[in-house]
């Protein structure tokens, strides 16, 4: 129901951002044209467009010459958000209400090659896990993951460990402790591949972080290469003033 105290065009873009917020319109979802809204709300396309613009104003739509307007609101509760702080995927989707999945879409042991092995610390043609995870949260895919781990310290490392949390293994099967990661964030544009199994847009603006996660005994677990779409992650940082050297 429209508020018959305001302006028309405030009280339409009140109704909007309210069908907003309540998930009614999703995040990238193409918002109604104008002559559709004109029907629903029995009014002209210029306080339509006062609505619209209004909104976009705030944040809320963003207009797209030749192809609509479109929803850019996201509930604060959908953003994956990195810190100093080392929290496995799953447990970051358990803190927000998401169901975690993961999809397994590769997997197998190969010979390191040179700069594998020395990432890891261990000597060429050393055997090495190779494997690639497709994860979701509530279903939606949110990254891909591209991993190598020494075959080593964990031949016991199946499938089904894969498809659950890594890290769960690592410290409550294997009974290590993690002790921190070194993470290179970088922006690139997506890859037909990346699209495809994140369900971007072609040449979609997504982040790749280089990770490499340490063991308190000073061994290196893994690398991983992650690519998350930019619209569901957020680095932060605390970063600390240091006094300058006399």
């Amino acid at each position: 129901m429209l508020d018959n105290s305001l302006s028309l065009y405030l009280a339409i873009a009140r109704d909007l951002t309210e069908t907003i917020k309540n998930g009614t319109y999703l995040y990238q979802q193409l918002l109604p044209t104008e002559t559709k809204l004109m029907k629903k709300y029995s009014v002209s396309r210029t306080t339509i467009r006062q609505a619209v613009n209004l909104l976009v104003s705030e944040g809320l739509l963003s207009k797209v010459q030749g192809s609509g307007t479109y929803v850019i609101y996201r509930k604060e509760n959908d953003l994956i958000k990195r810190s100093s702080a080392i929290f496995p995927f799953s447990e970051e989707m358990r803190t927000k209400g998401k169901t975690c999945r993961t999809k397994l879409l590769s997997f197998e042991i190969i010979p390191a090659t040179k700069s594998v092995s020395e990432t890891l610390g261990i000597e060429i043609n050393d055997q090495v896990y190779s494997f690639e995870r497709l994860r979701f949260g509530n279903d939606l895919p949110l990254c891909v993951e591209h991993s190598y781990m020494p075959v080593a310290p964990y031949p016991d490392l199946t499938i089904h460990h894969l498809e659950g949390s890594k890290y769960d293994y690592i410290e409550n099967i294997k009974k290590m402790k993690i002790a921190y990661s070194h993470q290179k964030v970088s922006a690139i544009m997506s890859t037909e591949r990346i699209e495809k199994l994140l369900n971007l847009k072609k040449h979609s603006p997504i982040l790749k972080i280089m990770h490499t996660t340490y063991l308190e005994n000073g061994d290196i677990l893994d690398f991983t290469t992650i690519y998350f779409s930019s619209d569901y992650y957020e680095a932060h940082f605390i970063k600390l003033r240091q006094k300058p050297m006399l």
